[in-house]
């Protein structure tokens, strides 16, 4: 085996390391200085509707066309079922 023990307890060493770096890590604090108003009043309403509007069409474009590929291949291969079914 490739390690062997000496594998396992190099493990066993890093991973006390990463627990004694989790209680050294402070936790981060939701800064006041940060606000969402401000930012919401930078945003371009139009835009940010047309891209919303365009990845809603996007996404039922391309659900139409997985429904249609997924129809045409199971039609093609019951087309080809019973045309080898005539043959035999």
């Amino acid at each position: 085996m490739a390690g062997g023990a000496g594998f396992s307890l190099s493990g066993n060493h890093s991973l006390k390391d990463n627990r004694n770096l989790g209680k050294i890590r402070p936790i981060p604090v939701v800064s006041d200085s940060y606000s969402y108003k401000e930012k919401i009043d930078l945003v371009n309403l139009k835009a940010l509707d047309e891209s919303i509007h365009f990845r809603i069409e996007r996404k039922i474009k391309q659900e139409n066309f997985r429904k249609w590929t997924f129809r045409g291949v199971w039609i093609g291969g019951f087309i080809l079922f019973l045309i080898l079914y005539m043959m035999s």
